[in-house]
């Protein structure tokens, strides 16, 4: 998987963070494939140094607090006591 496949699947999974949250993760993540291209790795190599998407996203929103997490599914539904 190459970087911009890595990033697109990542920004995927954090549907339900807030855009400014997820925009922080993936420039983390860019700037630290980047960083492994630079040492001479290939993307690809630099994807699978860094671990799975879907463990990534999982330890990513573990570490969001919850009502974060609520209140933006709550912005984002437009309607009273839902979460979507």
């Amino acid at each position: 998987m190459d970087k911009k496949e890595f990033l697109k699947q990542l920004q995927k999974a954090l549907t339900g963070l807030s855009q400014e949250d997820v925009n922080e993760r993936l420039n983390f993540y860019s700037e630290m494939i980047d960083d492994y291209v630079e040492e001479g790795l290939t993307e690809a190599e630099a994807v699978s140094r860094i671990g799975s998407v879907n463990d990534i996203a999982a330890q990513i929103i573990e570490d969001t607090p919850l009502s974060k997490i609520v209140k933006e599914r709550f912005k984002s539904s437009g309607q009273p006591g839902a979460l979507v």
